[in-house]
This record gives C-alpha cells, sequence and structure tokens, in this order.
C-alpha cells in the first residue's frame, strides 16, 4: 500500500495477538519518508532504535525505548541511491548497513541518531552486470549481504566503518539472510531454505536445504521455529530443534 507523508502506525498491542480486533496503538510519530518498506530494531546505548526504510524520501532513525511516546529523530536520504530508497538495514553499535541493491551498501554512523553521517559504501564492479545488494544480517562480528543469483558475501566487521570481504557462497535467487549461533538460514527464492554451518566463517558449508511453500523472501526465528515469508503464499513455519534436519510445521 502506497503511503503519503503518513503519521506511522508504529507501534501495537500484541496482548490479543491472535485476534487482530484486539490491537490497539500504544502511540504514533510523523516520518518523512514514504512507501514503507521494512522495520530494523535495535538496541544501542540503553535505547531501543527502529530504522525504517521507504521507497521515497529514505530511511528514518526513531527511538522506540519508551512505546507510549516513541521520539522520530534522524533521517539518512542515501542521495546516491534512486529515490533515496534502502530496502533493508542491519546494525552493529552505532553502525548500520542499509542494503540499496545497485547503489551499493551505504555503511551510516548514526552515534548521532538526529544527523546519521555516511562514512563508506560498499560496491563490487567485478560483474559486467549491475548486482544488486538485497539485504544485510549482521552477528557479532560478521555481515552476510544477499546478492539474488549472484550468492552471499560474507564481510569482517571488526572494524564496523570499513567492512572486509572474507568470503562469496553461490546461491540461485538470495533474498534475505539470518545467522543463528554457527548456522546461517538464507531465503533463497522459488529454491526454498538453504543452511548453512559457518562456525568457520571462510568456508561455509552447506548443511541442509528447505523446499518452502512459495518464493522465500525474508526469515526470521523465535525459539526453535523457523518463520519463512513465501510471498502470496503468506508463511511457513519450520522446528529447527535440529537444523540440519529441518521439519515442515504448517
Amino acid at each position: 500500500m502506497k503511503l503519503n507523508r503518513l503519521s506511522l502506525l508504529l507501534l501495537l498491542n500484541f496482548s490479543g495477538l491472535l485476534f487482530g480486533k484486539n490491537l490497539s496503538i500504544l502511540s504514533s510519530g510523523s516520518i518523512n519518508n514514504i512507501e514503507l518498506l521494512d522495520v530494523y530494531l535495535h538496541e544501542y546505548n540503553g535505547n531501543s532504535i527502529a530504522i525504517i526504510p521507504g521507497g521515497l524520501g529514505g530511511t528514518n532513525f526513531v527511538d522506540i525505548s519508551d512505546p507510549t511516546d516513541l521520539q522520530v529523530f534522524g533521517s539518512y536520504p542515501a542521495q546516491y541511491c534512486d529515490f533515496g530508497r534502502l530496502y533493508a538495514w542491519s546494525a552493529k553499535m552505532s553502525i548500520a548497513y542499509g542494503a540499496g541493491r545497485d547503489c551499493g551498501i551505504h555503511v551510516v554512523d548514526f552515534s548521532n541518531i538526529e544527523q546519521p553521517v555516511l562514512v563508506n559504501t560498499i560496491h563490487d564492479n567485478t560483474y559486467e552486470d549491475n548486482v544488486r545488494y538485497e539485504h544485510t544480517s549482521v552477528r557479532e562480528d560478521l555481515m552476510f549481504a544477499s546478492r539474488h543469483q549472484f550468492g552471499i558475501e560474507i564481510f569482517n566487521i571488526d572494524n564496523p566503518e570499513d567492512p572486509q570481504k572474507i568470503v562469496s557462497y553461490p546461491t540461485d535467487n538470495a533474498w534475505a539472510t539470518l545467522a543463528i549461533g554457527p548456522y546461517l538460514y538464507v531465503a533463497d527464492g522459488a529454491f526454498g531454505i538453504k543452511v548453512l554451518e559457518i562456525s568457520t566463517p571462510v568456508i561455509p558449508s552447506l548443511v541442509a536445504e528447505i523446499e518452502t511453500s512459495g518464493t522465500a523472501k525474508d526469515v526470521d526465528i523465535f525459539g526453535n521455529y523457523l518463520f519463512v515469508a513465501v510471498g502470496a503464499a503468506g508463511v511457513d513455519m519450520f522446528d529447527i530443534s535440529n537444523p540440519e534436519d529441518p521439519v515442515f510445521v504448517d
């Protein structure tokens, strides 16, 4: 749904999660981007931060430490990307990584949340065709970048402002990743989920492949369950008590 300069209904009371009519708005705030694409939640310096990219107008940084009184602070326009558009974010400490498809990954310092600053841009001109960075995710000192048919790239972010690529892993159509412990879950489009063992990040190894009911575009984990966004087919749920042998639940 396309949204014009809106008051974002950002935080909901999920006490009645199973029954939509019981949801209630806790607070709202005006933001200056439109066509919202994602929300990334991050803890930094004792505060809870929501990083919210828009299809037009850039990315907003919102303090949601008090869910009844959210504070919309800085924005990052990504002036070198079409329409200021960055599709997905992740962060380590005060450094955020925004995937901008063919305009690369923007590395942004938001230690001053009112004025996020670009400190680096990751590009790869190895290939003749556009190689699109669709999504980033972070676990400790590693950052994972999804590049569709060009695979997954793993970066060392010991120095968060200057990521160093350590390895690429081939995929069919990587949309997103999520690392938990020694495993990396890859949403691989029409090819389902790939599970990689990454205890030695420079040598990732495939340990499982999961067929999904639709095109796998995003992943999340709660407890021992993996949730996969599969487009119009909805959401698939898998038991990953044994990550190397996932079991379809519903």
